[in-house]
């Protein structure tokens, strides 16, 4: 079990290293971004940048589908409609992966999850021209900060916005999303998508 939650408590669970000293206010990352928050409320989570890979655009299939099998009826899972298409991501590859960037139905979305702090938050990507989000190896009080690939500002899960970099103060909209057991998605959903394994 131990191995299991190593990436997850690694990504997410670490508040040692911050990245610089923080006086408030405006400040700068040891790498030159300007930021909205105190320097010393950023930590390194341990991995690294992209240590815990996003995921863009994996295969979704059907409920019944054998790529499926993998979600047990009480395992948890964020559902949402995109372009008129209920889609469910489960936790499991949410707890490795952390962000899942998804693209349908006109749609661009990036499904968000911090397994230290519980928040799974879906987001839409116009605000920063539908570029994809990736996992920084940052925490901001325990919380993921997640950048955006294009310009690489920092953006604090649980802020909704840039706090450091080109984009900083952008703020981001949120996507509706529901957190319920596999076995209500499906019941809800029967024609919907979910995240293969």
């Amino acid at each position: 079990m131990a191995s299991l939650l190593a990436p997850v408590l690694a990504g997410c669970g670490s508040e040692q290293g911050a990245v610089a000293p923080g006086a408030g206010g405006e400040s700068e990352t040891s790498d030159g971004l300007a930021c909205t928050i105190p320097r010393d409320e950023i930590a390194d989570g341990g991995v690294g940048r992209d240590g815990i890979p996003a995921l863009s655009n994996p295969p979704l299939v059907a409920p019944d589908d054998p790529a499926a099998g993998y979600v047990r009826p009480g395992d948890r899972v964020l559902g949402m409609e995109l372009g008129g298409t209920a889609v469910a991501v489960p936790h499991n590859i949410l707890w490795w992966h952390e962000i899942v960037n998804l693209d349908l139905g006109g749609e661009h979305v990036a499904v968000t999850y911090c397994p230290l702090t519980g928040s799974g938050l879906v987001f839409d990507r116009s605000a920063v021209g539908g570029t994809e989000f990736g996992v920084s190896g940052l925490l901001f009080r325990s919380n993921l900060i997640m950048f955006d690939e294009e310009t690489e500002s920092l953006f604090p899960q649980m802020m909704r916005q840039a706090a450091c970099g080109p984009e900083r103060s952008q703020r981001l909209r949120l996507t509706p999303v529901r957190e319920m057991r596999w076995e209500a998605w499906r019941e809800l959903h029967p024609d919907g998508l979910v995240v293969s394994d």
